[in-house]
């Protein structure tokens, strides 16, 4: 049978431990080995939803803002190292004093937000 869920039953909160599986939803696995149903394959992703969800929004999402900050970081540094030899030093600049900020007009608008609704 399936291990029950590790719910602290004062504050509704779930207790999560570290797991001492060699991969995982081994213990899952152990638990409903023989079976021939599907309603266990089910069961068994039903029951590491939350985790995939945990490691979804925490460590992988993490690790995708990570890997596009170093990708951007180095395409700017081989633009800025690329201009400066071909143009022999004229073109060239420090990529750590540029400003690459979006901005934003933040004027305020002369026409109310109810005013274009009723227009």
């Amino acid at each position: 049978q399936v291990p029950p869920a590790n719910r602290n039953s004062k504050s509704g909160l779930i207790e999560i431990e570290a797991s001492r599986e060699r991969y995982f939803g081994q213990t899952l696995r152990k638990c409903n080995a023989g079976k021939n149903n599907k309603d266990v394959d089910f069961l068994l992703s039903r029951k590491q939803h939350l985790s995939q969800e945990l490691y979804e929004t925490r460590i992988a999402s993490l690790q995708r803002f990570v890997a596009m900050t170093v990708l951007f970081h180095q395409m700017g540094k081989r633009v800025q190292e690329f201009f400066a030899k071909l143009s022999f030093g004229l073109l060239g600049y420090r990529m750590d004093r540029t400003h690459s900020i979006m901005r934003i007009a933040t004027t305020a608008s002369p026409i109310s937000g109810a005013d274009v609704r009723q227009r």
